[in-house]
């Protein structure tokens, strides 16, 4: 079995599932495109649709929530 591995993005680098597939942060992965020379706009759409958008099959992204957002979202669930 084979893995995808993103050249130049291990600093987006989280863990590795039991079955040692690298996982990725988005966010860090958009910054280190960022780094590479992208502005936001063209990391986050280069990702989404090289990586995400069907381009690498069986990639690992993880998402992280700002504590702040779901704060917010807890306090607007609440509120309606």
């Amino acid at each position: 079995m084979s893995f995808v591995v993103i050249d130049g993005a291990d600093a987006a680098i989280k863990g590795y599932t039991e079955d040692s597939q690298v996982c990725y942060e988005y966010h860090a992965l958009v910054q280190v495109f960022i780094d590479q020379g992208m502005d936001s706009d063209e990391a986050v759409e280069w990702i989404d649709f090289n990586i995400l958008g069907g381009g690498v099959p069986d990639i690992c992204i993880l998402y992280e929530a700002d504590r702040d957002e779901i704060d917010c979202q807890a306090d607007m669930e609440n509120d309606g």
